[in-house]
């Protein structure tokens, strides 16, 4: 098991635990809402997203905090598409609050929270690609 000093220091440890993080945060801004989305594929997107992504960075946190990480290569395999649904949910929910206004700010704050998440994804997957000195390679 790593010391948990050791894990302070580390950008993987701090960036995932920053995403699991904001991604609970989203989840529970929008927990009690039925019109996270206009369509049922697109609230599928977002919550599939949340739940999703919830799952791998818990499991990835575990391996980093057991001493046993996921492969390089599995870990760029999941936090780039994570950017990129981030990214996806975010503007799904801004459009779901352009429609239905006011009454749900807390939809408008959980789109630009996951917007935030799609950023620390993006930058989480530039240093795990580029942690050695050959890019994206073992």
């Amino acid at each position: 098991m790593v010391k948990t000093r050791d894990l302070l220091r580390m950008p993987t440890f701090i960036m995932k635990v920053t995403e699991l993080v904001v991604t609970i945060i989203c989840v529970a801004l929008v927990t009690d809402m039925w019109y996270v989305a206009m369509t049922p594929a697109k609230t599928a997107i977002v919550n599939g997203t949340f739940v999703g992504y919830i799952l791998l960075s818990t499991v990835i946190i575990l391996g980093l905090i057991l001493d046993t990480p996921l492969d390089r290569t599995l870990v760029l395999v999941v936090t780039l598409p994570g950017a990129v649904m981030f990214f996806a949910s975010g503007s799904i929910m801004m459009q779901a609050w352009n429609n239905f206004g006011s009454q749900a700010d807390r939809l408008l704050l959980s789109g630009v929270l996951s917007f935030l998440n799609g950023f620390v994804y993006l930058v989480d997957f530039v240093l795990n690609c580029f942690r050695s000195r050959l890019p994206c390679t073992r």
